[in-house]
């Protein structure tokens, strides 16, 4: 608002030039009004420049046309504006008469469904399709809401900016009749002011009604969603409840119901329903969207489907090079998850995009993306066929097992059974009824089949096992026939219901069999794939690594991984499988419950899920415990001025402490307090001195050899008869590795007690002595000369201590000499073999003999006499 200081009579503009309080006015004026409205900003800048130079330049005069020709454009931009608020409001109130008309059919609409739940025998088909209605008119509402929302907020901006335009106005008018009576033009802008204020509150009023009838659409709608909503519920309630009900439901045997007649007249039924459906009711647009609406957003539809599939198209090319990766590696699973995976992106990622793709209400009722549910489910059927083919085909490519190879094709033409019977039970299922007579037709036609395949597959199964490699297993005779029992035992269960009148309990034991063998198809391969990953069934597979030098790097992070996995597998495979057979949708927060319920004993506060926790401890424990002795091993100590012995004395204490403290955070996690651990701790220590002494024993003696060193890792030991190297000192036992390859676990008490030879204790030499005898007359020099040089001539013999001949013994039939020499402890026994390989070739060089052992038989001649007569000639000589 502008003060009057400006203008003549104000006391900080007391002497003008003639004309020249009007120029100034003029141009203010000119500046405020354009400034004010609501013409394009480049327009009121040009404007306003304008009026600058003329109020500087011109006389009052001009200024006059000026003034006038910008009240002008004023005028034809509020008269613009104020025709497009006329022609929304008149829009908004035809389409206000359009929406209480849809807000009368969608109460008619609750009406019904409220009246159909009433219904006892009312079929659950129906009440699915109004469950799907329920959702698009909750929908359709919600949209509507949020549209009406914006537009309330962008007219009541409008508002404030019309109020404020005109308040303006206002006051410029008020202040122009102030002007001295002299100012011959203030009449004519006044009128043109008043002319402007009158478009502005027009306008004004308009928007009042447009935000009026909004407000009341927005009440009204808000009050009827909250009548529909609930309605959704019951209508959820009701369909659980009536295939709860329809599971234990029996009507009139089938073959009764077929020697009645009844197929003949639903099929009839069926076909005009089906009739119905594709020539009236399928192609029925709902009249809130036009043709070119629907046919712009199905095209909009199709094409971003298409893009997705050329991406995904690209993803299974690279799966290929991945694929071929694991065939390279020997990783047969991981090539088989790799397959299944490249098969799958297409179906998966066409159904994740029909099924998340944001329909507006207003099309969920439209053709084809009324089908929208129908198709997802059909190309789910078809993507668990797949698999199956994808899964038999790798595996027939792998395996020369004929029994396989025999039972292939049965296996083939029953996934191939399968998908037909499915795309005619959904068909029949989701478009023409629940529970009419067309629909167990096919379910009998089914399971006959079905039953007709297993009596075929187990005459094939029974003639193929001779030359099966399952043969050759004793515990195979025995399991054939619990197979066959099993195979039949599945099969019949659901005939023998559907014959009897419980269609509902058939379907759902076979709906329950294919869902639980579907999980065991995934849990399988899952976890062959985890043990193709794990390091000790790499190992196992491969004939030439290493053993040594790959149990020597450790792969922490992998094992954690493999372990959490297999977890988390089995938890998923336990909670699917009861949701497989019916759980309902609060089992997962009852079993949360449940494995959280807290169980009071004394001072120990007991839980299910501080079991599991405690266990995720100890594993993050043990791969912690892992790195951090790596890190040790590789970093730290692997430069440091220490003994092999002191290092691995060092690692393994660090081991026994953080393994110490991960056990107490995981009690603490189970649930046991501080105090209830000096409990437990007092409790074992009793424990230990009657019922675990030997262990306790065994304890205390490996931290003696730990800190006392003795014997340490990587020595050789002879304890007895037994020679090997030690290769781990752990808390009960040390593992000793014989020179033959045979692991040994020897108590740690037994090498504290017993006595042990420690052949590289301190030092890692060995005097070793190779004994030589020699005939008599041989030159005793030419010896000693020969053994000597063998000695020093072979290269892992040391130098220092000496070797030396020693002339030891006069034999009975050699000259006794023994070699003595140093050698290191990992080589002693190669090396004696050499120097007695050495010895031999210098002395038949020499011409030194090695003897013979020799001895000398004397032979008395003379008449052999029997012992009992020598007995008695001898005693009468006596």
């Amino acid at each position: 608002m502008r003060s009057s200081r400006y203008f003549p009579g104000s006391q900080k503009y007391r002497q003008p030039a003639a004309g020249g309080h009007w120029a100034w006015f003029a141009a203010v004026a000119v500046v405020f009004f354009l400034a004010l409205s609501p013409a394009p900003r480049a327009q009121q800048d040009q404007a306003v420049n304008e009026a600058q130079e003329t109020a500087t330049e011109q006389p009052a005069s001009r200024l006059y046309q000026s003034l006038t020709q910008s009240f002008g454009e004023a005028m034809v931009v509020e008269k613009q504006e104020l025709n497009r608020v006329s022609t929304a409001l008149e829009s908004l109130q035809a389409e206000a008469e359009e929406m209480k008309e849809r807000m009368s059919r969608i109460q008619l609409m609750e009406s019904t469904y409220s009246n159909l739940l009433l219904l006892p025998s009312v079929d659950a088909r129906k009440l699915e399709q109004a469950k799907s209605r329920q959702n698009v008119a909750v929908g359709y509402i919600q949209e509507q809401l949020k549209n009406i929302k914006d537009e309330i907020g962008k007219w009541e901006k409008a508002l404030e900016e019309t109020r404020e335009q005109v308040a303006s106005y206002t006051d410029q008018r008020t202040e122009l009749k102030t002007r001295p009576p002299q100012v011959a033009l203030s009449s004519e802008l006044a009128e043109r002011l008043d002319a402007l204020i009158g478009l502005l509150e027009t306008k004004q009023a308009k928007i009042e009604q447009i935000l009026e009838i909004y407000k009341d659409q927005q009440q009204r709608l808000s009050r009827l969603v909250e009548r529909i909503r609930p309605l959704g519920d019951k209508i959820d309630e009701q369909i659980e409840a009536r295939k709860k009900s329809r599971i234990l439901q029996h009507d009139p045997s089938p073959m009764l119901r077929l020697a009645r007649g009844e197929l003949r007249t639903n099929l009839g039924q069926s076909l005009e329903t089906l009739r119905t459906l594709i020539f009236e009711t399928a192609w029925t647009k709902t009249g809130i969207v036009t043709w070119e609406e629907y046919s712009l957003f199905l095209g909009v539809f199709l094409f971003l489907l298409a893009v997705l599939q050329a991406i995904l198209y690209v993803c299974t090319r690279f799966c290929g090079s991945r694929m071929q990766k694991s065939l390279d590696d020997e990783r047969f699973w991981h090539y088989v998850l790799l397959k299944l995976f490249q098969k799958s992106l297409p179906w998966a990622g066409a159904m994740a995009y029909l099924y998340f793709f944001p329909i507006r209400p207003i099309y969920q009722l439209t053709p084809v993306f009324s089908l929208l549910p129908l198709i997802i489910r059909l190309l789910a059927l078809i993507l668990v066929v797949r698999w199956g083919r994808i899964f038999l085909k790798a595996l027939g490519g792998q395996t020369a097992d004929p029994l396989f190879h025999r039972i292939y094709s049965p296996l083939r033409r029953l996934l191939a059974g399968f998908l037909l019977y499915g795309i005619g039970y959904l068909f029949f299922s989701r478009l023409i009824c629940t529970n009419c007579m067309t629909l167990i037709a096919w379910r009998l036609i089914f399971e006959f089949l079905l039953l007709g395949w297993c009596i075929y597959f187990f005459h094939v199964f029974r003639r193929s096992t001779v030359g099966s490699e399952f043969s050759e297993h004793p515990w195979f005779p025995l399991l054939k026939p619990v197979l066959i029992a099993m195979g039949y035992g599945l099969v019949l269960p659901g005939l023998l219901a559907e014959l009897m009148g419980f269609g509902g309990l058939a379907v759902y034991w076979y709906f329950g069999l294919a869902k639980t063998a579907l999980l065991l198809f995934w849990v399988f391969i899952l976890y062959r794939v985890l043990r193709e990953s794990d390091v000790a069934a790499h190992i196992e597979r491969s004939d030439d690594v290493d053993i040594d030098e790959l149990s020597a790097r450790p792969y922490p992070v992998r094992w954690l991984i493999v372990r959490l996995l297999r977890i988390g597998v089995l938890a998923a495979a336990l909670f699917s499988f009861f949701v497989a057979w019916g759980a309902p949708r609060t089992f997962l927060v009852d079993i949360l419950y449940a494995i959280n319920y807290e169980v009071t004993v004394g001072d120990f506060r007991l839980s299910l899920m501080g079991f599991v926790y405690a266990l995720i401890v100890l594993l993050f424990v043990h791969t912690f415990t892992v790195i951090f002795k790596e890190f040790l091993r590789g970093r730290v100590l692997k430069d440091a001025d220490m003994e092999p012995g002191l290092k691995d004395s060092i690692l393994r204490i660090t081991g026994y402490v953080l393994w110490m403290v991960g056990i107490l955070i995981a009690l603490r996690t189970v649930g046991i307090s501080a105090t209830a651990l000096t409990v437990v701790f007092g409790a074992l220590g009793i424990g230990l001195g009657f019922g675990l002494q030997n262990i306790f024993n065994n304890f205390l003696s490996g931290i003696i050899l730990l800190f006392e060193r003795p014997i340490q890792v990587g020595d050789v030991i002879e304890m007895g008869t037994i020679w090997g190297t030690v290769r781990e000192i752990n808390v009960r036992s040390t593992q000793v590795r014989t020179f033959d390859n045979a692991e040994l676990i020897i108590p740690n008490s037994d090498l504290i007690s017993q006595v042990v030879t420690n052949w590289s204790f301190r030092d890692a030499r060995v005097r070793r002595t190779v004994e030589v005898r020699v005939a008599y007359g041989s030159d005793v020099a030419l010896v000693r000369e020969v053994l000597m040089d063998v000695a020093y001539q072979h290269p892992r013999i040391l130098r220092r201590p000496h070797p030396e001949v020693l002339f030891s013994d006069f034999g009975d039939s050699a000259l006794v000499f023994k070699l003595r020499f140093w050698v290191h402890i990992d080589w002693f026994l190669t090396v004696e073999t050499d120097v007695r390989s050495d010895i031999d070739k210098q002395f038949k060089e020499h011409g030194i003999t090695i003897p013979f052992p020799q001895q000398d038989v004397y032979l008395k001649t003379g008449k052999l006499e029997p012992p009992e007569k020598a007995g008695a000639q001898e005693q009468n000589e006596t």
